[in-house]
């Protein structure tokens, strides 16, 4: 599994994706996607990592470190969280359309909040593990065991 960690103005799960999908791209690993996508942002948000949301991402262009794992018989995982230059803390703004209430986006981020490296770091690693924990409890569904 490969995890691509990135930066980006809101925490979200970008490994969901909705098309149009790279031809190479398996169609099982989409369905993976989707899945565990939507159980990160349900466990993140469960732990206490509000705000989180999963985001469409290109998956038509392989431009993201996460396909090396995707196109070579792996499964990748693509997080977004905020950056910060310091590692004070710092007031985070969104913009009115980040922060608007649609139908993908049933709990969005706050128009501001107090962030840090540390948020940053928390979020992201509660992201690599609520994956791995997910497949733990799922090895049958990615693993094919032979004798």
């Amino acid at each position: 599994m490969l995890h691509d960690l990135h930066e980006s103005p809101l925490p979200h799960d970008n490994t969901v994706g909705d098309g149009p999908y790279n031809a190479w791209v398996d169609p099982v690993l989409v369905d993976e996607w989707q899945m565990i996508g939507a159980r990160n942002v349900a466990d993140m948000t469960r732990f206490g990592c509000r705000r989180l949301h999963p985001t469409a991402i290109s998956t038509l262009v392989p431009g993201y470190l996460m396909f090396l794992g995707a196109m070579h018989n792996g499964i990748s995982r693509l997080y977004e969280t905020l950056a910060t230059a310091r590692p004070t803390r710092a007031n985070a703004r969104c913009k009115p359309d980040e922060y608007a209430r649609t139908w993908f986006k049933p709990n969005p981020p706050f128009p501001k909040a107090l962030w840090s490296q540390r948020n940053n770091n928390n979020y992201e690693e509660t992201g690599l593990l609520t994956s791995l924990h997910f497949f733990n409890e799922n090895k049958r569904l990615s693993l094919r065991i032979s004798t």
